[in-house]
């Protein structure tokens, strides 16, 4: 068990972030608002105090604020709650990150920490630079952000036939283990990863969503990386087994996987079992057919070079 001492009169209220699995404020008697991390260094682990006049608060209602740049406290704190209002348009203020701290004389105040006070907790285990990029739009549950970023880098470990540390990256967008079901003694070392990546139980309508371009593309990427794995591997029967997923997503997205892949996987495939790659190629073919002629309808000069190859 971790103490946290700090305040110097009665803890009368606390909350937990929704966004931070590291994250709490409190609220005391002693007419002051702090900002706890399971991170930040022990004994204390107080990462800000707030009485009103710390600029590393900023007010949700700047009309309000006093000449210090933020509204005081005058009084006991007696609730703060961490917003609970799901993540709604682009260029909004980041609602779940805002605190609303409640003192004994009535007074209502909403706060957020600035974005520079959280940064030295959004810490990174990879080395390369662009990929700590990616852990600290996690921690800052910019999902948007993170899954663009890892699409570009896995896209440029792809070109350069690194398809093992492509898949290791991808692995970041993909939600974690439960916290809270590990013994007592991992249960601060579950937080500290959680920080990197996301957790299964994390809401993610607190979260900045992924366009669904992206979505989109995250799908042709994984499925073009487990193609990979297993042409690499040779293992034509499960290749076989995904022709459906093939087929949804070559049907949604009108992509896959390189040419090249494509031909290798066919050609391992059909030395298992030759009408069932026949059968494949068949419908892979009829979908981008399909979706040739929708294209060339609404493009004149796509639909001449349709009608040249298909007179060829």
């Amino acid at each position: 068990m971790r103490l946290l001492n700090g305040h110097y009169d009665a803890v009368l209220s606390l909350s937990w972030s929704a966004k931070h699995a590291d994250l709490l404020v409190s609220g005391s008697a002693d007419h002051c608002c702090k900002l706890w991390s399971l991170q930040a260094p022990s004994p204390h682990g107080i990462v800000a105090t707030w009485s009103g006049k710390s600029a590393s608060w900023s007010s949700a209602f700047p009309s309000q604020m006093d000449g210090a740049g933020a509204l005081p406290l005058l009084d006991s704190v007696v609730a703060v709650n961490f917003c609970r209002t799901p993540y709604q348009f682009p260029g909004i203020v980041d609602s779940a990150s805002q605190c609303f701290v409640t003192c004994a004389d009535g007074s209502i105040s909403a706060i957020r920490p600035t974005s520079s006070l959280l940064e030295p907790f959004a810490l990174t285990r990879l080395a390369p630079t662009p990929e700590q990029q990616v852990e600290r739009a996690l921690y800052a549950r910019n999902f948007d952000e993170a899954t663009g970023l890892v699409l570009d880098l896995a896209q440029e470990y792809l070109a350069t036939a690194d398809a093992e540390r492509a898949e290791h990256l991808m692995q970041l967008l993909e939600p974690q283990k439960q916290l809270g079901q590990s013994c007592a003694e991992d249960w601060s070392s579950d937080v500290h990863a959680a920080c990197y990546a996301i957790p299964a139980s994390f809401d993610a309508k607190f979260a900045v969503p992924v366009q669904q371009e992206k979505v989109d593309s995250l799908n042709q990427l994984r499925l073009g990386l487990r193609i990979s794995a297993l042409v690499r591997d040779r293992r034509a029967v499960e290749i076989l087994g995904m022709e459906k997923e093939m087929l949804r997503v070559l049907a949604d997205t009108g992509y896959m996987a390189t040419g090249q892949l494509l031909d290798t996987m066919f050609r391992l495939v059909a030395r298992h079992d030759r009408k069932s790659a026949l059968r494949l190629g068949s419908k892979m073919g009829g979908l981008l057919l399909n979706q040739v002629r929708s294209l060339a309808q609404s493009d004149p000069q796509l639909a001449a070079a349709y009608d040249v190859a298909c007179a060829q």
